[in-house]
């Protein structure tokens, strides 16, 4: 398996997923995703669907103390 490239601290996600696009050759295409289909903020569409909600769950992992890009210090 090949060592994976600078998408760690570049892109969002954790090691083992990086790990996983290279192993299995989609590294590009999750440069892909993360650059066109990612957001670090909610967008109107999202804040309008988001408000009709009677209920809203937001979940997020973090694997050894990794921190969330944009959250914490």
């Amino acid at each position: 398996m090949t060592t994976p490239l600078k998408i760690q601290q570049t892109m969002p996600g954790s090691r083992g997923e990086h790990d996983l696009q290279e192993r299995y050759g989609n590294r590009k295409r999750a440069e892909g995703f993360y650059k066109n289909q990612m957001l670090s903020y909610l967008n109107p569409r999202m804040r309008t669907f988001i408000a009709r909600q009677e209920m809203f769950f937001l979940s997020t992992a973090v694997y050894n103390d990794e921190r969330v890009r944009g959250i914490g210090s």
